[in-house]
């Protein structure tokens, strides 16, 4: 898969001057994690979704192609190959965002303000803690981030089966999961925990 080599990349962010490890971090719970969903026909950033789409018609949408799915049973598969616990699975009801979360995570709940685009609910849910130990997965759109974090934090701008990580205490972005390899972390994880 050219878009897809694996998931996470080691992420060392700053956290008030203390450096912390994003897969360790992860490993613990306690994070809200919001992915857009995987990969659609088209090229980035100019997909187009169907004039007459309609949340209430899957096939009225734009739909996760064969790459996309593959995409989403890999994100599933690297959270439990490197024991990322997962809790609640929230998803637009947009057949595109649920679809991945069920080939990610095997369970999903509908909010239909993640459709709505409403930032103020997208806030609010970014800063509500997971249930102890696991870390919350919403799926949704990049419209969802971007304007909320673009006078908040910075430009935001997620690719096809990507996702910021949120600290709900700080309500503030500490990491991406991207493109490229999980493996990476891990092993540079395992040489940290050896030193």
């Amino acid at each position: 898969m050219k878009y897809f080599l694996a998931l996470l990349l080691l992420i060392s962010t700053s956290v008030f001057g203390q450096e912390t490890n994003l897969l360790s971090d992860l490993q613990k719970g306690g994070y809200v994690i919001f992915f857009r969903h995987a990969i659609t026909p088209g090229q980035d950033p100019f997909k187009v979704n169907p004039p007459d789409e309609r949340v209430e018609n899957c096939s009225s949408q734009r739909q996760l192609n064969e790459e996309g799915r593959e995409q989403a049973k890999l994100i599933g598969e690297k959270f439990r190959q490197y024991n990322i616990p997962v809790g609640d699975v929230i998803a637009s009801p947009f057949c595109r965002c649920y679809e991945t979360a069920q080939l990610a995570f095997g369970r999903y709940e509908l909010e239909r303000w993640i459709a709505n685009f409403d930032l103020w609910a997208l806030d609010r849910e970014l800063r509500k803690s997971p249930k102890e130990g696991t870390n919350k997965v919403f799926v949704g759109h990049h419209l969802n981030v971007e304007k909320l974090y673009q006078k908040k934090w910075r430009k935001v701008f997620l690719r096809e089966g990507e996702a910021i990580v949120v600290d709900p205490k700080k309500a503030e972005i500490v990491g991406v999961i991207n493109n490229m390899k999980l493996d990476i972390l891990a092993e540079e994880l395992a040489r940290i925990r050896k030193q």
